[in-house]
């Protein structure tokens, strides 16, 4: 594996930003020192041709000025929603902005320029969130290391340290299509999740605390099953969110968290991970912002899809979740791997 760079552009605030490659045998990742965005992601075809299936931008602008999409970005401090912008911790009431309506989604930290270092054959992108920034307590230094194998499996590994007790949450954002970034449509793709049971959604996609079995739902893909099964929008938990855009549980004795695959491309992904649960989102806002994609293409909705490890949306203000607080003196680390493979 070899890593090489060159310079993408200059931020609003005259900060320099660098595109990192990193390319084994038969795949090759490109990340951004900004928000540590994973720009591309190539592998071959069945026939060997380089297909991209990773969405994004050309050029930094479209980057800073999307504030909604996340592609390809490191997404914290705490990855999903947090109800009414606020949370307890500590016996005190911890007050954010409302970034998605009354409530606060994901933080800063796409945004950041971050310092770059390459390690052993490992890009680590690493940076420091300071206390307050947007309400959150605590000096948070963190950074998420991507490494790239020979057999074609990038890991993501994230690590934070705090001077004071805080919530953390750390996923990527990526938007996947197997069928390559233009090709359109990701409901002719079929996925597979380890996951029994989802969290019910409310009408603002936050959950309620309940727990369903995804046992005759369109949620139901214990086994490989196409993206569409969900389609036309089926109930009530589909039409909240326009498709999918659901916390799977994932069960204990789950090896493999998510599966997606092509039969187009025969291009095939494995996750796996230390995370509880598997954010499944099908791109159903894709049609609402207004910049052209890499060459130009018009992303529109259910063009993409993610698949976000972390911890359950909301967890702060839900005692019986997982707790995502991290207390001084402790260590946040958790990892996730994507694996590219491709089926004749």
């Amino acid at each position: 594996m070899k890593i090489t760079s060159r310079h993408f552009g200059v931020t609003r605030d005259g900060q320099e930003v660098t595109e990192y490659t990193l390319a084994c045998s038969n795949v090759q990742v490109s990340v951004l020192n900004y928000g540590a965005i994973i720009r591309s992601i190539i592998v071959p075809d069945r026939n060997g041709k380089p297909v991209d299936i990773a969405l994004g931008y050309d050029n930094l602008a479209s980057y800073e000025e999307d504030s909604s999409t996340n592609f390809g970005a490191l997404t914290g401090r705490f990855a999903g929603r947090i109800r009414e912008a606020r949370f307890p911790l500590n016996g005190e009431e911890v007050v954010l902005p409302p970034n998605s309506g009354r409530h606060h989604l994901h933080g800063p930290f796409r945004n950041k320029v971050l310092q770059a270092s390459v390690c052993g054959g490992s890009l680590v992108l690493s940076g420091v969130s300071p206390a307050e920034e947007e309400g959150y307590p605590g000096d948070l230094s963190f950074s998420v290391t991507y490494t790239l194998s020979d057999d074609g499996i990038l890991g993501m590994i994230y690590d934070a340290d705090t001077t004071a007790d805080t919530v953390v949450n750390l996923t990527n954002h990526s938007y996947f299509n197997l069928n390559g970034h233009a090709s359109g449509t990701v409901l002719d793709q079929e996925l597979q999740l380890g996951a029994s049971h989802i969290l019910e959604n409310t009408d603002e996609l936050l959950p309620t605390g309940e727990i369903l079995s995804v046992a005759g739902t369109p949620f139901d893909f214990r086994r490989l099953a196409p993206i569409s099964q969900g389609f036309p929008l089926q109930g009530e938990q589909m039409e909240f969110a326009g498709g999918y855009d659901h916390c799977f549980l994932l069960d204990e004795d789950a090896k493999i968290a998510a599966i997606a695959h092509s039969a187009k491309t025969g291009i095939t992904m494995e996750v796996t991970t230390t995370q509880p649960a598997v954010v499944f989102y099908s791109g159903n806002f894709l049609m609402d912002h207004p910049f052209r994609g890499k060459g130009g293409c018009q992303y529109d909705a259910q063009h993409g899809f993610c698949l976000e490890t972390q911890h359950a949306p909301d967890s702060p203000n839900m005692p019986a979740f997982p707790t995502t607080t991290l207390k001084a003196g402790e260590h946040y680390h958790e990892a996730t791997l994507w694996k590219f493979l491709t089926l004749k």
